[in-house]
């Protein structure tokens, strides 16, 4: 007899029966422990809980314009300072963390519908692709996002801020593109949806990420990046102020940009409609909303009614792609 034989048999029954009790029982105690690890695991509703609260908490010691034009998204909007970008024009910002748009529609009751806003101005995505979400399905939760607004606010516009280009991100960029062409393609077929291209004005001529746009983390955007965006967005968001603040609007900072940037009126999807513009001394031409233009005096400025005009004895813009 070995000498583990031995042990065993040495050892009294009721413990060799507490052995046989804990190995039988290992396993079911794994599923347990496994169970209580995925319970742990908080769902979108309780993960952004606080940050939902703090939006209502403010609401109720606060006013809120009426009739305003409501930016609601992920970080790219909380970090975006609404009320000095847009002075004139009453706004609500709801932009909370690193959100995803699965994680926005939960919350339509809580920090949309109240508000009754104007118009709405939504950004998100980006976070949605890190996360490894497919182009489709991130087509398809911005869709749930409308049908959810829609279910009572049946006319206020929706403005889908494309996904942004980032060098933080760079390795994305190619599904966060085709993202924006399910979403401008969406916003095409159904009236009251806009595609709104801010991600063009982003890149430098060879079609990388233009630092000058972005903070050192080279994700979100810093001030310079910010009023570039204002400042195509602007004209778009006359189109929804209120009758007795819509002449009050500042006029564009880029006199030259301000004028050309598709109403909403228009089909803003459409970012390939002129006019164009080129600078009187240069081979390239521009489409609406390119950072280039920014550069370019009134003075100097030619301007387009048609892309075959602008394209004669020049090449398009490699950033706008016009």
């Amino acid at each position: 007899m070995t000498p583990v034989h031995r042990i065993a048999e040495n050892v009294s029954a009721p413990i060799r029966r507490a052995w046989v009790s804990v190995f039988l029982l290992f396993p079911v105690g794994s599923l347990i422990l496994a169970a209580e690890s995925q319970k742990t695991t908080p769902d979108p509703q309780s993960k952004w809980e606080k940050d939902i609260q703090a939006f209502e908490q403010w609401d109720r010691k606060n006013s809120f314009p009426a009739e305003a034009v409501l930016f609601i998204g992920s970080s790219s909007i909380r970090m975006w300072e609404t009320h000095q970008c847009f002075p004139d024009l009453p706004v609500i910002n709801r932009g909370f963390g690193g959100s995803q748009i699965s994680e926005i529609t939960p919350f339509v009751d809580r920090i949309v519908l109240p508000y009754r806003p104007r118009a709405i101005v939504f950004y998100a995505g980006d976070n949605d692709i890190a996360a490894g979400k497919s182009p489709q399905t991130i087509a398809d939760d911005f869709r749930d996002f409308v049908r959810r607004v829609r279910e009572k606010l049946a006319d206020a516009p929706i403005y889908f801020l494309s996904i942004k280009p980032s060098q933080s991100r760079w390795s994305m960029w190619v599904n966060a593109s085709k993202a924006n062409d399910l979403i401008r393609d969406l916003c095409r077929t159904n009236p009251g949806l806009h595609y709104v291209d801010l991600a063009h004005c982003l890149l430098q001529e060879n079609g990388t990420p233009n630092p000058i746009f972005f903070l050192p983390d080279n994700l979100h955007l810093n001030a310079q990046g910010y009023t570039l965006w204002s400042q195509i967005l602007a004209p778009l968001l006359r189109q929804c102020a209120p009758a007795d603040t819509a002449h009050t609007l500042p006029p564009v900072a880029t006199v030259a940009t301000a004028s050309a940037i598709p109403t909403a009126k228009q089909d803003s999807a459409s970012e390939s409609t002129g006019p164009w513009y080129a600078a009187k001394n240069s081979k390239v031409f521009h489409r609406v909303g390119c950072s280039f233009l920014g550069r370019i005096s009134k003075d100097n400025l030619l301007e387009f009614t048609t892309r075959d005009k602008a394209a004669a004895g020049r090449r398009p813009c490699k950033t706008c792609n016009p």
